[in-house]
Formats: structure tokens, C-alpha cells, sequence
């Protein structure tokens, strides 16, 4: 959220308004990092079912730094995230 309101603050609005391409290319870039997600969760299935047939112990657990950056990353690239704080708090900036 903090980095929502950040660029809200500092006048991504306007930005959006005269240049529509920057948000095409955040759409782009959320597309692209949710197809990396996507692919990578195929992947990791994949990889587990191998590693069960083989006898092997399937490890799920991920650091906490780690599930802090991937949800930061979604979040961040998340489109309707931005329309909804550039929606909302852009209101109040004059």
C-alpha cells in the first residue's frame, strides 16, 4: 500500500493522463509476472511429483524473505491495485 500511495502523492496520475503508455507497459510487466508465476507453479508441481515417485521428501517451506518479496512483487505489478489507489487517493492531491 505504501508504494501505491507514494506514486499517488507524487503525481502518477497526472503521469498516467498524458503518457498512456507507461500504463500499458505496468500492465505488460503484471501480465509478464504473472505468466512467470504461473509457469513457475507448473514447474514446482511438476518437479514435486517427480521427487515423491522417486522417494524423495518434497520441501515446501520458503523463508520469510522470501514470501515477503514475492507478495510485495504481486502486489506492486498488481494493475487493479494501482487503478484503485490512483482511483481513490488522487481525489484528495491537488
Amino acid at each position: 500500500m505504501f508504494v501505491h500511495v507514494t506514486y499517488t502523492i507524487l503525481g502518477f496520475t497526472y503521469i498516467i493522463e498524458k503518457i498512456p503508455s507507461v500504463f500499458i507497459a505496468i500492465k505488460i510487466a503484471g501480465s509478464l509476472y504473472l505468466l512467470w508465476l504461473g509457469f513457475h507453479a507448473i514447474r514446482s508441481v511438476k518437479q514435486n511429483k517427480k521427487q515423491k515417485e522417486n522417494g524423495l521428501k518434497v520441501s515446501t517451506d520458503k523463508s520469510v524473505k522470501e514470501g515477503f518479496r514475492e507478495g510485495f512483487i504481486c502486489n506492486v505489478l498488481n494493475p487493479k491495485a494501482a487503478l484503485f489507489f490512483l482511483s481513490i487517493f488522487s481525489q484528495f492531491i491537488s
